[in-house]
């Protein structure tokens, strides 16, 4: 071969080389980390598969629902009128479905584009957080080309630079990471062990575990009763809110502790009149019993709730059956259930530690604590576990906006 062909030849194919790795290394970012990404304050968007960003006409559309989860933001769908609003504060956009117009506060009627994607409503983020005072942020990657969303409404502890590097280091150019790492607060981290204190050096040290991110619901049962009081004031100490689970006709002895659980922003649901599962023979005596309850805290409180859960839970009640699900949810009522309780209220630390655990093996926690004389006491020890990871703990009420949650679904 002559000499000036081989170096040719050497030279085109080194530079395949070079492209090809350049782009499995692409192809390994791209597939580890999704496209756009999109985050809430300092939380990334947990339901991406089924309610991604979708892009078109070079603007970003996101489910109405991550609104919902930002502080002091509603989202209000009227179906007989055929529109949905999203207010947050005294500012609001009513969107007429299928027109792509809105209306603000104002009364002024604009041409604001929306999509359906899997029954949900999309809205253009940027122009609804431009004109809703809410905080909208974008970083993209000079490595991978790819975007990063964030909507905030003020409560973001960490720049959006922190909050991508903490799960895609790989966004960031090497020699830039350094200046983006997030230093943990000691507060944050998790119990020291012998084995975080082994020297680092040692081959036997292992990396003590790390909390990811969580969405955890407090739900209190059996209320209002002797603890709501002690329960209430451990709730406020932390400043966390709980869903309160109430019997109607405790509620009748106890008016002045609903009024309590309301005024302080707690969450009512709905659990029976007499908290008899004899009382639960059929859908028809359930949606009965919810009944004769929302009007029982209507007189009282002026709310109702569309939140049930059964006494021990919808396990325990046959007419919960496929039907009678069908049933509540068609009158708009939700069953939910839970997912980590304590085997036993007499031994507070160990009750404790069984709600931790649950918290270490769950990505969404559903809490069940019963009205007794230790409960405020567990949950002082629970909530000061979720506090020093508050910056991966993110503790909600439930709503009707959320997916129910039980055993008989």
């Amino acid at each position: 071969m002559k000499p000036r062909l081989a170096k040719f030849i050497s030279i085109f194919v080194c530079i395949a080389v070079v492209l090809t790795v350049v782009g499995v290394m692409r192809t390994e970012i791209h597939g580890a980390v999704p496209n756009p990404l999109l985050y809430y304050n300092d939380r990334t968007w947990p339901r991406e598969d089924k309610l991604p960003i979708i892009e078109k006409y070079n603007l970003y559309f996101v489910p109405v629902t991550l609104f919902e989860q930002l502080r002091d933001v509603d989202v209000l769908i009227n179906e007989n009128f055929n529109t949905f609003m999203i207010e947050h504060g005294d500012k609001y956009l009513t969107f007429e479905v299928g027109t792509d117009f809105a209306v603000n506060q104002d009364k002024v009627r604009m041409f604001i584009m929306t999509y359906e994607h899997y029954d949900e409503y999309y809205v253009p983020v940027e122009t609804v957080c431009d004109m809703l005072d809410l905080g909208y942020e974008t970083l993209t990657s000079s490595i991978t080309g790819e975007t990063a969303l964030r909507v905030t409404d003020g409560s973001q502890k960490y720049t959006f630079a922190e909050c991508i590097f903490r799960k895609y280091p790989g966004f960031f150019l090497p020699e830039t990471t350094t200046e983006e790492r997030v230093t943990t607060d000691e507060t944050t981290k998790p119990p020291v062990t012998e084995t975080t204190t082994q020297r680092e050096d040692e081959e036997t040290t292992i990396p003590a575990p790390v909390l990811g991110e969580r969405t955890i619901y407090l739900t209190i049962e059996d209320s209002p009763g002797d603890a709501t009081e002690d329960i209430l004031d451990v709730l406020k100490r932390y400043g966390y809110k709980a869903t309160f689970f109430i019997i109607g006709d405790a509620a009748k002895e106890n008016p002045v502790l609903v009024s309590r659980i309301v005024g302080e922003g707690h969450t009512l649901g709905l659990h029976t009149m007499s908290h008899d599962l004899s009382s639960l023979s059929s859908a028809e005596d359930i949606l009965s019993d919810i009944t004769a309850e929302n009007e029982l805290l209507y007189s009282l409180v002026k709310q109702k709730s569309h939140i049930w859960r059964a006494p021990e839970g919808s396990e325990e009640v046959a007419a919960l059956d496929d039907k009678g699900e069908l049933m509540l949810n068609q009158d708009g009522y939700l069953i939910w259930d839970y997912t980590v309780e304590p085997s036993g209220y007499d031994d507070i630390d160990a009750a404790a530690g069984e709600i931790v655990d649950g918290i270490w093996r769950q990505m969404t926690p559903v809490i069940r604590l019963c009205e007794h004389e230790n409960t405020a006491q567990i949950l002082e020890d629970v909530l000061k576990f979720i506090s020093e990871h508050a910056d991966v703990c993110e503790v909600r009420t439930i709503s009707p906006a959320f997916y129910e949650y039980n055993f008989a679904g």
